[in-house]
């Protein structure tokens, strides 16, 4: 049995769950305090993260502060800080606005491009899948349609509900004989 703590997995979620009694450095800070580092490290260490996605100058600055971008690097940055060997995405677009969604997209790819571990990508926008996923598993009334690369499940979907998910669903017809 293995303690949540010690679970080597990072997770963005959706609504991206920062702590609002924290700073910015403090939520980035909080994995690694709760792994033991120590307060002065922890801090320096955020410093790092935050740098990397771009708010080391939003360090002290509380959540609600933050505009849905920012938060969403904030936990992005919070997920990583530790370390982790997986990282998990919980539809980590879906709250953004579409302008923001878009470049929000663009800066967590560059950044998923460097993390070495597994990533998982819960998404329902088949955007999200094509700009930030390698492959990709799509699920039908709870069970896995089809599995791959973006480019083979698109030039063979499965069934019509992955080729209307993929927009590959050009011809309607019904094949007879075969």
């Amino acid at each position: 049995f293995v303690t949540p703590e010690d679970r080597p997995i990072g997770v963005v979620f959706q609504d991206y769950l920062l702590f609002d009694h924290l700073t910015v450095r403090e939520n980035v800070a909080f994995g690694l305090r709760s792994r033991g580092v120590t307060k002065s490290d922890a801090r320096a260490q955020a410093d790092v993260w935050l740098d990397r996605v771009g708010l080391l100058d939003l360090a002290r600055s509380r959540p609600g502060q933050l505009s849905g971008g920012q938060a969403q690097r904030v936990a992005l940055a919070r997920a990583l800080a530790p370390g982790p060997s997986m990282l998990l995405l919980d539809e980590p677009l879906a709250a953004l606005d579409v302008t923001t969604r878009q470049d929000v997209r663009r800066a967590l790819r560059d950044h998923l491009r460097s993390f070495d571990g597994v990533r998982l990508l819960v998404t329902h926008d088949p955007v999200d899948a094509y700009a930030l996923a390698d492959r990709i598993a799509i699920l039908e009334d709870g069970r896995v349609a089809q599995v791959g690369t973006i480019a083979e499940v698109t030039a063979h979907p499965r069934s019509r509900y992955v080729a209307e998910l993929v927009g590959t669903n050009l011809i309607r017809g019904t094949v007879m004989n075969g």
